[in-house]
């Protein structure tokens, strides 16, 4: 492809800042992006809200579940009842969650 998938145009838009679009326009509380491989680039050219974390997990390699474990490391502050997971590459899921 030439460009990672998260930064393919999607509409008016990238997929990936479709995704957080959604995110952001639903009833979930906190949001945090984790990124892995060239998460500065793709960092660069999303925008996020001040209630969206964005985090660098850098062994993306290891699997997504590697990417779960951040929350915990990055803010075990956070008292959360449910985690709801979205991948960067979906951005047809609904802002109904």
């Amino acid at each position: 492809m030439g460009t990672p998938k998260q930064l393919l145009p999607w509409g008016k838009t990238i997929i990936l800042q479709q995704v957080i679009e959604n995110a952001q326009n639903s009833r979930l509380d906190k949001i945090l992006l984790v990124l892995g491989s060239r998460a500065d680039e793709i960092a660069a050219k999303n925008q996020v809200a001040p209630t969206t974390k964005i985090v660098t997990n850098q062994d993306y390699k290891e699997g997504m579940s590697s990417s779960v474990k951040m929350r915990c490391e990055k803010c075990p502050d956070w008292k959360l009842r449910l985690i709801l997971l979205l991948l960067g590459d979906q951005p047809l899921s609904s802002g109904d969650y």
